[in-house]
């Protein structure tokens, strides 16, 4: 049974847990009598149904644990794997052992310093006590992994990048944010002190692209390469790596000219690559460039080639290797998903191979959003070609090529004025 009282300005919510030969008696403070007497209703019925999670002896690891368990299934398969990746490597290892009724917003102005200063090899370090755990300490120290990262760790003492990016910080403070405004909502604290709290702002990054002319210049130069085809479909569809990894040939068009995008692969270390729906489950189709409708049909046929040797292969021995036919566009030799780890770090090996500077794979994305930003494709069109949500995601991303189609509404000025 609970029962409220009144203390000052504040309303107690005083209730038992325990047997009666062992009891021991629980308060919450409240603002107003009506959370008091809602919080009094909740634990009433936990207790009476045996579903009572004594909140005070509940440290912060403890309740991300609770929390990622009943919320995980509202989050995004690769989200709410980079949610536990951040609260077991960060989260936990220094706010873990905190009370949840005791976390503070000094506790939270504390932690962001010290994932500045130190967060990344914060990680390190724990990589290499667990292998000290797991094989001994003469043995772990005299194993490859961990003198390299030592010297991982001698690195960043030496470059000063042992902390984690503003950005990175920013992330963990909202994941915390999200995470104790469900605990407000489960009355399990009666305040949210992330909310008291600034993070780091964001670190203000550039986006890197070719340019049109290195475009022109780079894609000459890897014709011969493997990976010229998923490359120029990235330059000149701008769709994301994960859907071109996932494109099939039932998602082209050939006689309309159109790539349908329907779905993406997406690796998780849990299950490995499994198609899904495209970002946000959002559909959506794009014109099939000319260059890219010739260059897509070659491809059609060099791969149907390939199907045959392989069945050639099983006619004459039964057990020899079959071709994984999942109707890949980019794909293996053998038909099985690209990985796109490996497909980023050929690219960015062709970059350096030709004496451009090296960029990520999706900047690719950029690269073709620029030029066509630079060709005079409106805004609303450009939106839907990347399939944004939101029309100010894509305004804000490109600002820095609003410029030139400025420039091209200003000469009209110009030839107005001369006539």
């Amino acid at each position: 049974m609970a029962w409220i009282e009144k203390r000052g300005k504040k309303w107690r919510v005083n209730w038992d847990i325990g047997t009666p030969e062992n009891r021991d008696r629980r308060v919450a403070s409240f603002d107003t009598p009506e959370e008091a007497n809602q919080f009094k209703k909740k634990v009433e019925y936990e207790l009476s149904t045996g579903t009572y999670i004594d909140v005070s002896k509940m440290t912060v690891g403890e309740y991300m644990d609770h929390w990622i368990r009943l919320h995980g299934d509202k989050l995004e398969p690769m989200t709410l794997n980079s949610y536990k990746h951040q609260i077991k490597n960060h989260i936990k290892p220094r706010l873990g052992k905190i009370k949840l009724a005791k976390l503070s917003p000094l506790h939270l102005v504390d932690f962001y310093q010290h994932e500045l200063l130190e967060g990344k090899a914060d990680v390190t370090r724990t990589r290499m006590e667990k292998m000290i755990k797991d094989q001994g300490a003469e043995q772990a120290k005299k194993s490859r992994n961990y003198k390299r990262a030592e010297k991982q760790l001698e690195k960043m003492k030496n470059e000063g990048t042992a902390g984690l990016s503003p950005t990175s910080v920013n992330y963990l403070h909202r994941i915390l944010h999200k995470a104790l405004k469900q605990a407000v909502k489960w009355q399990m604290v009666g305040r949210n002190v992330a909310d008291a709290v600034d993070p780091p702002p964001k670190n203000k990054t550039e986006l890197s692209y070719l340019h049109k002319q290195h475009v022109k210049a780079f894609i000459s130069l890897i014709q011969d390469s493997s990976d010229y085809p998923i490359i120029s479909a990235a330059i000149f569809t701008g769709m994301r790596q994960g859907e071109l990894i996932g494109l099939r040939w039932q998602d082209i068009d050939f006689d309309h000219a159109i790539i349908h995008i329907r779905q993406q692969i997406q690796y998780l270390p849990e299950t490995g690559r499994k198609p899904k729906k495209p970002k946000r489950g959002k559909m959506r189709d794009i014109p099939l460039p000319l260059n890219m409708n010739a260059l897509l049909r070659k491809v059609k046929k060099a791969q149907d080639v390939i199907k045959e040797i392989y069945s050639e292969a099983n006619k004459k021995d039964e057990q020899s290797e079959k071709y994984q036919d999942q109707d890949l566009v980019f794909c293996n030799y053998s038909g099985s998903p690209l990985d796109g780890t490996a497909l980023t770090k050929r690219f960015q090996k062709l970059l350096v191979e030709n004496g451009f500077e090296k960029i990520r794979f999706h900047s690719l994305r950029h690269t073709f959003a620029t030029m066509a930003r630079a060709a005079g494709i409106p805004l609303e069109d450009l939106q839907d070609l990347l399939g944004h949500a939101d029309i100010s995601t894509t305004k804000n991303m490109y600002v820095h090529i609003e410029i030139e189609p400025l420039r091209k509404s200003m000469s009209k000025l110009e030839e107005y004025y001369a006539e």
